[in-house]
């Protein structure tokens, strides 16, 4: 099932000569809950100032007749509504073969058909994650990879940390060498990829320069005007966890804080709670909201009225990979916060100044402690992780190299022949994928 919504958005005149760029996204980007959306809808937004862009992405069927957005970001949105029993059947048939369930699951004929209709009317094609990337490779045009993040890392992580989700933490560990595998060498089919890590970077190409060469990283961002500084001085007990339950990794991260740290921090502060801000679906719900001194605010309109007067933000992510925005988000809003070490890769912030650093339930509890009651060393560290998002993460700077080198791409056209006079082969070329079910 197929939507189109052509011109949501006026545009000025001079936007008819721009080049065209399509957009593949696994997801209807709106509304801009969850860090996959946030960062496709940044992405577009800063190519938007200089290509047409065209989104074609798949969707719930509640959201197949939403209205068009109207940002103006897009000059035209389909959307392909692809059925749960598909996606379960084709994750069943790729079993038995080296596909990743990732892919599997996206498999659509009516995707495909769309993408081969749209193509030939645009310049340069864009894949937001790599569960669309087989879907670009028939086509002669630059083609870029928006990966975000190593899956594969975020996998490996979870089947390591994560062992109370026993049947997630089974399938991912499954799906993991799959991915690994895939996600290095899907780079050679692309003229261009981007992760927003040089952690995630160093794990997939560390042994691979040459394709390592041919990932960018483009950080996430903060919108500083959403998120403004808004530092409390006195102490209210409110340590606040921002982030969706649905996500294995937030919730395994929530959960260790609220059982191993959260009781070492009220045998010291009784007045101390931990309120999680975000999405929280019926078996989390239950599961957090079990645990004493814990609160559940759920999703809210403004995150940044939902946290004010909050004592410390936490990030404490055992599992992941990528950026975590929470603690950009933290940063920006002057909330001082302590997060692990996984939690920190690919921000970039200096331990100690701008935020602290802690891995154990006893080295976290203390830390937090000591932002909850000396609020002036709270607000020295606020202020540097302030001025720090402002240098360092704010989304146009962070994609400018991103545009920039579609830029260069879309230069050299007529030819679409790379640097070294070749053209790299589509990665699964082969029999198997060819005969992929649908």
């Amino acid at each position: 099932m197929l939507r189109a919504f052509d011109h949501p958005a006026p545009r000025p005149e001079t936007a008819h000569d721009l080049p065209r760029l399509l957009v593949l996204a696994p997801r209807y980007p709106y509304p801009i809950i969850g860090g996959d959306r946030l960062r496709i809808h940044h992405v577009c937004a800063q190519l938007a100032e200089r290509y047409r862009l065209t989104l074609l992405c798949f969707c719930d069927p509640s959201e197949l007749d939403a209205p068009a957005p109207p940002d103006g970001i897009f000059d035209s949105v389909e959307k392909v509504v692809l059925p749960k029993w598909q996606s379960r059947l084709n994750c069943l048939l790729a079993l038995p073969t080296r596909v990743p369930l990732q892919l599997a699951y996206y498999w659509s004929k009516t995707f495909e058909r769309r993408v081969a209709e749209l193509a030939p009317q645009h310049d340069a094609i864009l894949c937001h994650l790599i569960r669309l990337a087989e879907y670009a490779l028939p086509f002669d045009k630059p083609r870029v990879l928006e990966m975000t993040d190593a899956i594969s890392l975020n996998y490996q992580r979870v089947r390591e940390k994560a062992s109370h989700a026993r049947l997630r933490s089974l399938i991912y560990g499954f799906e993991q060498s799959r991915l690994e595998a895939f996600e290095r060498q899907i780079v050679d089919s692309f003229d261009a990829a981007v992760l927003v890590s040089r952690a995630d970077r160093q794990f997939l190409f560390s042994d691979d320069p040459a394709r390592g060469q041919k990932v960018m990283i483009c950080s996430n961002g903060v919108d500083t005007d959403e998120f403004p500084y808004q530092f409390s001085p006195a102490s209210s007990g409110r340590i606040v966890f921002i982030g969706n339950m649905v996500s294995l990794q937030n919730l395994d991260g929530a959960d260790w804080f609220a059982r191993a740290v959260l009781p070492r921090i009220r045998a010291r502060r009784p007045d101390a709670v931990l309120e999680v801000v975000g999405h929280c679906a019926r078996l989390e719900r239950e599961q957090l909201g079990a645990l004493d001194a814990v609160r559940l605010v759920g999703h809210v309109p403004s995150i940044a009225d939902a946290v004010a007067a909050a004592d410390v933000g936490v990030c404490p992510i055992r599992a992941g990979a990528g950026v975590q925005n929470k603690l950009l988000n933290y940063m920006a809003l002057g909330l001082p916060s302590v997060t692990t070490g996984i939690g920190l890769e690919g921000v970039g912030a200096r331990p100690g100044v701008d935020v602290l650093v802690a891995d154990s339930a006893e080295a976290m509890a203390d830390a937090v402690l000591g932002l909850m009651n000396d609020r002036p060393r709270a607000r020295v560290i606020a202020e540097a992780a302030r001025e720090f998002v402002e240098r360092q993460h704010r989304w146009p700077a962070q994609l400018e190299p991103l545009v920039d080198r579609l830029g260069e791409l879309l230069a050299a056209l007529p030819g679409a022949v790379r640097g070294d006079g070749l053209r790299a082969a589509p990665y699964g070329a082969s029999a198997e994928r060819a005969t992929r079910p649908h």
